[in-house]
């Protein structure tokens, strides 16, 4: 009955996102040359319309000696330049396109690594949902089914709860909100789960975790949840290991930002990311905007094949991610992209110049997830690190463990800077987020 209502409200409802979700799942049946072929024609005509009618792609493309009647086969994507959030945040007005209809455009705000907002705008008529609703069906789940949401805005007055339910009536959802989280509302949030019998969770990282802390040390049976849905920050191998205990299900790490919300997700039993290629390119290039070789690291650049009003073309990120395969290479014809595995923002600096990459430190603490339950690196603007620590046990048994991993750590950075080693009860997040490494330096430098 609910997938009948579901599909019903939205044939009716939202006729042109039930066409837009037909053409998502038809896209999986392309072979990879065939899905080669498709972006490559979407990215060719996005360069082109960008160029010809937004005023700075025009502009930007000149200066480089770029013409999009450069780009004749896949090779000549590589031509095109790299879009800096800077560029955004000083020419946004004139990245518009001169015939957009802007009354079609929905304003997506963050305030980024460095604090300052970076506006884009996304075009109304793009159904992004449809992609998670795609992800869902690989792990036999489905929209429809209920589902329980942990997230910052969440419904709170009567008012917001009763149109949220009537919408969507008859599934029923529960929510927790990131912002406070107590035991209380994890007690009642779990009960919730259990009594509705929620079918799949998504929610930040960090809340999620709360979660699973929860029902672990408590020891709640979890049986009728088939998938938990992970967003916002890197999913460690400490955190999915406590996903995958405390709910008995498969763990989905998903990538996305702001500027587009679904870039990747990970499919059942692949130890990677899959890009939504009908939706978004993916390059990953160095620090002059070249593309690096196959399976090395390097910063994600996206292009949006989607919102011509406001066009994002090969726009860099910040995160860090490695291209594991093409579209021709995997098996399913979609790219095939690592675990992000940090932000250009998440680099320590060492006074001599030298640069520890975020990659490596968001998996110090891998090996050693049955002793410590979570971790920070925080470096001050004195080049010293603090190395918060939360371990898992209340004896000492951890002790040796955090000596082991602090010393690998002073030997990496060639004991030219100050470790401090810190052991907590627990460790703040922002609104459920959860950041593993803040550098003051890295933010500095990001600022300027």
């Amino acid at each position: 009955m609910k997938k009948i209502i579901f599909n019903c409200k939205n044939g009716f409802l939202r006729q042109h996102s039930h066409k837009a979700l037909r053409e998502c799942l038809s896209y999986e049946i392309f072979h990879g040359n065939e899905k080669l072929n498709i972006s490559f024609g979407k990215r060719k005509a996005l360069v082109g319309y960008a160029y010809n009618h937004c005023p700075f792609y025009k502009e930007y493309y000149d200066s480089k000696g770029f013409h999009p009647s450069m780009l004749k086969t896949e090779a000549d994507w590589e031509k095109v330049p790299v879009l800096e959030k800077q560029m955004i945040r000083g020419h946004g007005e004139r990245m518009f396109s001169d015939i957009a209809n802007r009354s079609r455009l929905s304003p997506s705000k963050t305030g980024g690594s460095t604090g300052k907002p970076l506006v884009v705008y996304k075009s109304k008529d793009v159904h992004f949902e449809v992609l998670a609703w795609r992800a869902l069906s690989w792990y036999g789940v489905a929209p429809w089914m209920n589902e329980a949401i942990v997230h910052r805005r969440v419904p709170v007055t009567f008012k917001e709860k009763l149109i949220n339910r009537a919408m969507w009536w008859p599934t029923q959802r529960v929510y927790l909100s990131a912002t406070r989280i107590s035991d209380k509302k994890l007690a009642r949030f779990v009960d919730e789960i259990r009594l509705k019998k929620i079918k799949w969770i998504v929610g930040y990282c960090g809340s999620l975790e709360y979660v699973a802390d929860y029902i672990l040390k408590n020891n709640i049976g979890i049986s009728c949840v088939k998938l938990v849905w992970s967003t916002s920050s890197p999913l460690t191998k400490i955190v999915r290991e406590k996903l995958e205990n405390a709910f008995n299900c498969p763990v989905m790490d998903q990538y996305g930002c702001c500027e587009m919300g679904n870039i990747a997700v990970q499919k059942p039993m692949e130890d990677c990311l899959t890009v939504n290629n009908d939706y978004v390119w993916v390059d990953i290039v160095n620090t002059e905007g070249a593309n690096v070789r196959k399976g090395d690291l390097g910063d994600v650049c996206i292009t949006d094949l989607n919102t011509l009003e406001f066009p994002l073309i090969k726009y860099r990120l910040g995160d860090r991610s490695r291209l594991l395969e093409s579209c021709k290479e995997s098996a399913d014809g979609f790219q095939k992209i690592a675990f992000v595995q940090g932000r250009t923002s998440d680099m320590l600096y060492l006074p001599g110049g030298d640069v520890l990459d975020g990659s490596f430190l968001t998996t110090i603490c891998d090996n050693y997830s049955t002793h410590i339950s979570c971790y920070q690196i925080y470096q001050s603007a004195d080049y010293n690190v603090t190395f918060r620590v939360v371990p898992k046990s209340s004896d000492q048994s951890h002790l040796i463990i955090i000596n082991k991993i602090t010393n690998d750590f002073r030997s990496l950075v060639k004991n030219v800077i100050d470790i401090k080693v810190i052991i907590t009860d627990s460790i703040e997040d922002f609104a459920g987020k959860r950041k593993f490494i803040i550098s003051d330096i890295a933010l500095s430098k990001l600022q300027k």
